[in-house]
């Protein structure tokens, strides 16, 4: 195991992610693509856990076949996790 995996989002950043998670929920639901993808790649940058990494790139790869529920539900997943 190396240090990457055991990542916590604490304090500011799981603020932040929480923060983030909701407004890409929200521009999903707009099927906003653009905005989604933008808040996304913003989460991204961050280092977070690899199973959180994992499902960050599975939204990605979603969010371009236009797959909105499924980035919304993974949300969901992400927040589960932390």
């Amino acid at each position: 195991m190396n240090q990457k995996d055991l990542v916590r989002a604490t304090g500011e950043d799981f603020e932040v992610l929480n923060h983030n998670l909701f407004m890409l929920k929200q521009t999903c639901k707009d099927y906003d693509k653009k905005a989604a993808k933008g808040i996304l790649g913003r989460l991204r940058q961050k280092t977070w856990s690899i199973q959180i990494d994992k499902l960050f790139a599975e939204m990605a790869e979603k969010l371009m076949s236009g797959d909105f529920e499924y980035v919304i539900n993974a949300s969901d997943r992400v927040v589960e996790m932390i």
